[in-house]
């Protein structure tokens, strides 16, 4: 991970913010596996941001309506 290019701005911000405060709280292969965990979030990030919406688009939602059984 060390020599990796972050995806996104966020995750270079989000591993200084990791390594700034929880450095030395973590060994080193608890820091690494966060670092991982991190750059796995910000390419999550990146697929979420390629798919284009319109403004018009929502979520799409499922309605069952609940029958009582007798």
């Amino acid at each position: 991970m060390a020599g990796q290019q972050p995806h996104l701005p966020e995750q270079g911000a989000l591993q200084e913010l990791v390594r700034h405060r929880y450095r030395h709280h973590l060994t080193p292969e608890q820091f690494e596996a966060v670092q991982q965990e991190v750059a796995a979030v910000a390419e999550m990030i990146a697929s979420l941001q390629a798919v284009p919406l319109a403004n018009h688009e929502e979520p799409f939602t499922s309605f069952i309506p609940y029958r009582r059984e007798n």
